[in-house]
Formats: C-alpha cells, sequence, structure tokens
C-alpha cells in the first residue's frame, strides 16, 4: 500500500523510511508481480534479526532468479500504473453515487468501502448481483461492502458497474 499512498500524495518514499525503522513492501498487490516482497530495514542489528526470522519462517528460496527478476520489473515499471488503478476506483465511487441504496462512499485510492442500506438489499445478495455481471466485491461487515481495482481491471468496469447497479436498482426498488 506504499507505493498507492505515494502515487496518490506525492509524499515521497524516502520520508515513510525516516519516521519508521522498517517498511515492508509487496510487489504482488497492486505491482503485479508473482510474488515477492521487500523489506527494508533502518540499522544492520535489524536485518540480522529480519533474516533469522525469514529462515525459521521457510523464507529461504533458493534459485530465485526469475522472481526476483519479476519484481524488480514491477518496481521499475509498474509504481505509476497505480495511479491508473485509482482513477478507475474513483469512476466506481462516482458510479455508485447515483444510487440511493449505496451510503457513506469513501476512498481516495484503489479501495472504495461502502455501507448498503440492508432495508433495500444486504451485502451477501448484493454481491451475488455483482457477481452475475462478472464483479467481484467483499463483504466487510454487516453492512459494509469493498471494492479494490487492480492493473488486471479495464477503465470498461466501470460501465460493467453501471450496468449492475442499474439492474440491481430495478431490482430492489
Amino acid at each position: 500500500r506504499l507505493f498507492n499512498a505515494y502515487v496518490e500524495n506525492g509524499i515521497q518514499l524516502p520520508f515513510y523510511g525516516e519516521i519508521f525503522d522498517s517498511v515492508s513492501i509487496c510487489l504482488s498487490k497492486g505491482l503485479g508481480a508473482p510474488v515477492g516482497s521487500v523489506l527494508l530495514l533502518k540499522d544492520e542489528a535489524s536485518s540480522f534479526k529480519a533474516r533469522q526470522m525469514r529462515k525459521l519462517l521457510g523464507g529461504a528460496m533458493r534459485q530465485s532468479g526469475l522472481l526476483a527478476a519479476a519484481g524488480i520489473f514491477a518496481l521499475e515499471n509498474n509504481i505509476d500504473d497505480l495511479k491508473r488503478d485509482h482513477e478507475i476506483a474513483s469512476d466506481l465511487r462516482k458510479c455508485l453515487e447515483q444510487y440511493s441504496f449505496v451510503e457513506n462512499i469513501n476512498g481516495d485510492t484503489n479501495i472504495t468501502i461502502f455501507n448498503l442500506d440492508c432495508n433495500k438489499i444486504t451485502p451477501s445478495n448484493f454481491i451475488k448481483e455483482l457477481n452475475r455481471f462478472e464483479i467481484q466485491a467483499f463483504s466487510i461487515g454487516n453492512d459494509r461492502v469493498r471494492f479494490v481495482t487492480h492493473r488486471d481491471l479495464s477503465p470498461a468496469i466501470t460501465k460493467q458497474l453501471s450496468c449492475a447497479l442499474e439492474a440491481i436498482s430495478e431490482k430492489i426498488l
């Protein structure tokens, strides 16, 4: 999520390194690497302890050059693409605003969280309806739903969501 914050607010990455003792960055979430993460540590003592923990937890991989290359590619080429994910999420939020059964829409990067008026539709029914349009979402509580946009989504997802919400609206009203 660090790179999502960076492309959204423009705060330079070294700033985060100054205020935290360690920073863990997942290379597969958002950046599109098949696996992997990077752990940045402030001092050598922390580095030694981190290497010990990695080995204890089974994190020592052999012959991982191809995976490392994919991670390096993601870091060098995919960070700026996160802005596109944010733009798609913003479009989805605008789409959601048009419907009375959607409330309290929150989000400013690639994650959108909103409430549903459960008197009109429950999260589980809402998600079932979205699935008919090949849209995936997650229920997070009794009345909340979460969308996450990512590099594999096309901007056409907004049109899909609009069609889905229109169909849902017709069913419940």
